[in-house]
């Protein structure tokens, strides 16, 4: 009798663990959902944001202010409770400009550029899907591709901090744009403080690019006050 009892309290504690592990699955998954429900019909619309001085925080009630950032972000809005925005054409061939991409390279690309355009035709709100076709469309050396499909990840899942660094990233690498790469690094910050490449690539904008020094020390010293006695951060305060 004690074994069979025992048998079923064993079994219980298993139902609750695989009740658990499922909750937390979900909530994982949920993360970089879309806000919105497909199916609803609001009107959406695409705006320009201007983003002028902005005040950085040093701690202890202290800060600067800075005008380096001051520039535009493409920002695909919608009603909150309405229907996704419209997302980006994918009709069009695909580009591939990058001069290091062998014939078979370049098939390859093509072919999983494709692929992926077909699922997002039956899936549109899948940022997974948007982000990587940014990554394919970078490296192809279609910028304004990789921009508009990282700009609407931003749109349909604002608390994606990955689609605002690679929207930085372009913008300060490949596209020319210090101001919009202020823009979109800050975005990163405010979403995840612990993004220290972030911090590092806002301070080198600032440093290097707009002869700022004084807001680059500024951006590593809410860096170390948000994440303490960082390396990454430390030896960039040294350069």
């Amino acid at each position: 009798m004690q074994q069979k009892h025992l048998g079923v309290l064993a079994l219980v504690l298993l139902i609750v663990f695989v009740c658990m592990v499922g909750v937390l699955v979900l909530s994982t998954k949920k993360a970089l959902a879309p806000t919105n429900t497909p199916g609803s019909s609001v009107q959406s619309q695409t705006s320009t944001t201007t983003v002028a001085t902005s005040s950085i925080s040093l701690g202890n009630g202290m800060s600067i202010t800075t005008t380096g950032g001051s520039g535009t972000i493409k920002v695909i809005s919608s009603s909150q409770s309405g229907s996704l925005p419209p997302p980006p054409s994918l009709t069009g061939a695909i580009v591939i400009t990058n001069p290091q991409f062998t014939p078979e390279i370049t098939a390859k690309v093509t072919k999983d550029e494709q692929d992926l355009i077909a699922s997002l035709k039956q899936n549109p709100a899948n940022p997974f899907n948007w982000l990587q076709l940014g990554i394919y469309r970078e490296d192809a050396g279609d910028y304004a591709g990789a921009e508009a499909a990282w700009t609407y990840v931003a749109a349909i899942a604002p608390t994606s901090y990955i689609a605002f660094y690679n929207l930085g990233d372009l913008y300060m690498n490949y596209l020319a744009n210090n101001a919009n790469a202020v823009t979109n690094f800050r975005q990163v910050i405010s979403l995840k403080p612990d993004y220290i490449d972030a911090y590092t690539s806002l301070a080198t904008i600032y440093r290097y690019r707009q002869n700022d020094p004084t807001a680059a020390a500024a951006v590593l010293a809410l860096g170390l006050k948000n994440n303490p006695a960082n390396p990454q951060l430390l030896a960039a305060q040294k350069q």
